[in-house]
């Protein structure tokens, strides 16, 4: 299994939340990436905050959002790449400059704007291992294709990296501002060989 926190998906304002979830909460959009609607104060202490949110957040994107159990923790960008002969993952550790709502680190969709809101370091062991297993499982069992990038929190306490966003059609590109392609140089990847890889696996599927 892959672990994800405790979450409830609703679809209609007024929905209750259940407070078996465990506190604190974050409210997230079902469908949509860049931190749409993730501000400095998303996470929520209390359920009657947490309600609040989620009935904000449905009437104003009119989307359907998660609720889920937040993970205090190292936030862990992972990303994976296919060429064909074997799944490749890299990933990096994000070093926040400050916690946005002065409790807890988080990327917020105001940290978009401040390129000095957080810098990567790698993953060290013991997580490093089981998070690339983890990582190939999830990239599998959700069936993505050439690339995808993971967001993970790391629970120290109980040695658990809990998935919190799968993104399959991440911004992908050349930019070093680009997570994918920062993280991926971090390592010694520049983008222009990962694309180079993943079009030679379809160029041999051409023979």
């Amino acid at each position: 299994d892959v672990p994800t926190p405790a979450y409830q998906f609703i679809r209609r304002a007024g929905t209750r939340i259940h407070e078996d979830l465990g506190l604190p909460l974050i409210v997230k959009l079902c469908g949509s990436g860049g931190s749409v609607g993730i501000d400095n104060k998303a996470v929520k202490e209390t359920y009657k905050d947490a309600q609040k949110k989620v009935d904000f957040m449905i009437t104003t994107y009119h989307q359907p959002v998660i609720v889920e159990q937040f993970i205090d923790g190292p936030e862990i960008t992972v990303c994976v790449f296919d060429d064909g002969v074997k799944k490749h993952v890299f990933m990096g550790q994000k070093v926040f400059r400050k916690k946005p709502d002065g409790k807890h680190f988080f990327t917020s969709i105001e940290s978009y704007d401040d390129a000095k809101a957080y810098t990567y370091v790698h993953v060290e062991e013991p997580i490093r291992t089981k998070l690339a297993r983890l990582s190939v499982r999830a990239f599998n069992g959700l069936r993505h294709k050439d690339y995808a990038k993971f967001d993970v929190r790391y629970d120290e306490s109980t040695n658990t990296p809990y998935f919190t966003d799968s993104n399959p059609n991440t911004a992908f590109g050349p930019d070093l501002g680009l997570p994918y392609t920062e993280v991926a140089a971090m390592h010694g990847l520049k983008f222009q060989d990962i694309l180079a890889s993943l079009l030679s696996k379809y160029a041999r599927q051409l023979k």
